[in-house]
């Protein structure tokens, strides 16, 4: 009657749970007949509807008048309608007028049981109308992945720290180390021992700094022998120098 290509709701058949597809035969706009093909719902089994991460994940088809053709979760559920699934009225009316759009989408609505679940709602197009997938988990599982995500990010994170301090360590230590004759050097000159020998022949500021290190003990000494020498001679007597 609607020349259009209808999916019917589903039936039993000797004892086979099925819908039949039906498309019109048209010629000259007059209907010459109509083609049928029966679906066993059971080929909807072949749908990957089980996750490790997520254990209470299902998966459900509806049909364009909001009824159960397949749920992964219990077969009994087949034939009944989306409402008796949702008993909050304002979160089906919301689900409803997204359905309206055409357009995949989310959300979070309670079960018949009390339980949170995400919803994940996609459409099918069936012929003439349109089906919607429906790939459903509860919160609490999506919670759980997000705390698991959440530690093995801070693990990750406090390793790259630990790792990252370890590292800031062992370059500033191999930078700072040419550092120690320098330093050594500094202490024995405070204590007026000006025998000191400093060896750095590398062309960085380090290098630089132990090199101008080394020349001004070197005045140094030439100072203090000089003054030594001159005082000497002084000291015995002899002003001609």
């Amino acid at each position: 009657a609607s020349r259009q290509s209808v999916v019917t709701e589903p039936f039993d058949y000797n004892g086979i749970r099925m819908v039949t597809y039906a498309a019109p035969i048209l010629a000259d706009d007059k209907l010459q007949g109509v083609v049928m093909a029966d679906i066993a719902l059971t080929k909807f089994n072949k749908i990957d509807s089980t996750s490790e991460r997520y254990p209470s994940m299902y998966a459900t088809i509806y049909d364009d008048k909001q009824m159960v053709i397949y749920n992964s979760e219990d077969a009994a559920d087949i034939g009944h309608y989306l409402n008796e699934f949702m008993p909050n009225a304002d979160e089906l009316t919301a689900v409803q007028a997204s359905m309206t759009q055409g357009r995949a989408f989310q959300t979070t609505t309670t079960r018949e049981d009390g339980r949170k679940v995400i919803r994940f709602f996609t459409p099918i197009a069936a012929g003439s109308e349109i089906w919607w997938s429906l790939t459903a988990v509860d919160e609490a599982d999506v919670n759980e992945a997000v705390l698991q995500t959440i530690k093995w990010l801070v693990i990750v994170s406090l390793t790259a720290l630990a790792g990252l301090i370890l590292v800031t360590v062992f370059v500033l230590r191999k930078l700072l180390n040419p550092l120690n004759p320098v330093v050594q050097a500094a202490e024995q000159i405070a204590k007026g021992e000006l025998d000191i020998e400093l060896v750095n022949e590398n062309g960085d500021e380090i290098g630089i700094l132990s090199r101008s290190f080394m020349a001004m003990t070197t005045n140094l000494k030439s100072m203090v022998q000089d003054a030594d020498y001159l005082l000497s001679n002084l000291a015995e007597g002899n002003f001609n120098i």
